[in-house]
């Protein structure tokens, strides 16, 4: 177990589905079809709302000057700004070929991963719209298949969490299968280096990919059942209902996972 120190420093009453945060610190939470950003302390610095896109299926803040917002019932992507204010036009997915997008991503060099349901398989496509190559089929992997929760490219790889088969396949950035990574929270988790961090079943771990250990971290204490948990810098971000918590330790190393 490792255990640290906790400062509560802010708290604040919410309606979230879901957090996020990125790598400058910053907050997201997503509540239906509303994703409203805050600073590293908590204080609200913009939201932004489609009423006509309808509920968002997933948010990607890893760059936090392009967010993505996928909206799977419309098959449709939103690119936001740091300010929450749209970039250029949305994406049509059904026009890329993909008629069933299961969760979508973005890449480096302004690029973007969809997973295709059809074929079960990530796409990457670039700026200009054009499919740039296509992975390999989960269904050559795990025959139990599923429904993607999550997905996230880190560190030259791509991480795309499975709800049925409760884990992370791991991916290069060819599409190229790397691993199956067992006993995570497909939903929740965090990439940085080799050190994996989710809150699974109550509590929340760190695993190291090297040297195949993983130990859990021990959170402070709350008065309620803790929804989602996410690293940000020194300071760790605890959602519980309709209440935002964050905290800080001076022991978090920086090899922490950050957004």
């Amino acid at each position: 177990q490792i255990k640290y120190e906790w400062t509560l420093l802010h708290k604040e009453a919410c309606l979230a589905d879901y957090l996020n945060t990125d790598n400058l610190g910053n907050i997201y939470l997503i509540n239906g079809q509303q994703i409203t950003k805050l600073d590293q302390a908590g204080k609200e610095v913009a939201s932004y709302s489609n009423a006509a896109s309808g509920a968002i299926s997933f948010a990607d803040v890893s760059d936090p000057l392009k967010i993505l917002l996928f909206y799977k019932a419309f098959n449709k992507i939103i690119f936001l700004d740091k300010f929450l204010a749209e970039l250029g036009s949305p994406v049509n997915i059904d026009d890329l070929g993909i008629t069933s997008a299961g969760i979508v991503c973005t890449s480096s060099q302004n690029c973007f991963w969809v997973f295709d349901s059809q074929i079960q398989a990530i796409v990457l496509f670039d700026s200009n719209l054009q499919k740039k190559r296509t992975g390999i089929s989960i269904l050559n992997i795990d025959v139990t298949g599923g429904l993607p929760v999550s997905i996230t490219e880190k560190n030259n790889m791509v991480y795309l969490g499975m709800s049925t088969s409760n884990k992370i396949i791991q991916f290069d950035l060819s599409g190229g299968f790397v691993r199956s990574i067992p006993g995570l929270n497909p939903a929740s988790f965090q990439v940085n280096g080799n050190l994996v961090t989710s809150f699974t079943n109550g509590r929340f771990t760190e695993t190291d990919l090297i040297r195949h250990v993983t130990s859990e971290i021990l959170l402070p204490q709350v008065n309620d059942k803790i929804r989602d948990v996410r690293f940000s810098n020194r300071r760790i971000v605890i959602l519980i209902n309709n209440e935002l918590l964050i905290f800080e330790s001076p022991d978090i190393s920086k090899n922490h996972p950050q957004n």
